[in-house]
């Protein structure tokens, strides 16, 4: 029996048709930055438009880690920052705060030291530990600048102020008598006696020193009355 050319059928495998051997797809795995994905190796143009799949799935992958790692970074930044907040707010809610309070002057007199009578307050609430204590005076019409830093030491101990229990200190132990000459200086009505004090002591929250400074003008012919020139608190730099 004859077969026509329409019936006959191509059975050998090892020679497929050529329109079917172009289109075949070969699956292989490739890694791009620490990702497994399916490459299919189609024709060219098939391929090119798969590699640039490929090429920015690398990107996203790039850019969503660096995302993350930026929001990591941030957050760690912020945590940071309110912590260095919180700790500068209760340094400054708790460090030790010094504040001189007059209580008494007595009258000038001829042959008796200048006696004034100071309490030290600390107004926070560590304790100040005082390293030293300054104290001086002059007359003058003109309000002067702190002379007394240099000066010798009136206090040098280990001494404690704490919030509520403050210290007290008088000028008398520390002042010459007055002389008639002083005297006069003294009545004269242009002229002002300046006292002043300079403390130096420790902030025991950040173990820094810490100063403070005063100056109140007194004016003997006018009953002693008095008034603050200088009163703060800094850190030593």
């Amino acid at each position: 029996m004859s077969v026509s050319p329409k019936e006959v059928k191509n059975t050998d495998a090892k020679n497929p048709p050529a329109n079917h051997a172009e289109g075949k797809i070969t699956v292989a795995k490739r890694i791009v930055g620490g990702v497994m994905y399916l490459a299919h190796l189609w024709p060219k143009k098939t391929a090119d438009r798969i590699s640039l799949c490929a090429v920015l799935l690398t990107i996203t992958l790039c850019w969503l880690s660096y995302k993350g790692y930026k929001q990591q970074t941030d957050s760690l930044k912020f945590q940071d920052s309110v912590f260095r907040v919180n700790q500068n707010n209760f340094e400054v809610s708790n460090e030790p705060f010094l504040q001189v309070e007059v209580l008494k002057i007595d009258s000038f007199k001829v042959g008796k030291p200048i006696n004034i009578h100071f309490s030290i307050k600390n107004l926070g609430i560590y304790p100040a530990k005082v390293i030293t204590i300054k104290m001086g005076g002059q007359i003058g019409k003109d309000e002067p600048d702190l002379f007394i830093e240099n000066a010798p030491n009136y206090l040098n101990a280990d001494n404690y102020i704490i919030k509520d229990s403050p210290m007290p200190l008088n000028t008398a132990d520390n002042f010459q008598p007055i002389t008639e000459d002083l005297f006069k200086s003294l009545k004269n009505s242009k002229n002002t006696f300046y006292a002043e004090m300079y403390i130096l002591y420790k902030n025991l929250i950040n173990n820094k020193n810490r100063e403070y400074k005063l100056i109140i003008g007194i004016e003997p012919t006018h009953d002693n009355r008095f008034s603050y020139r200088l009163n703060e608190n800094t850190d030593v730099k």
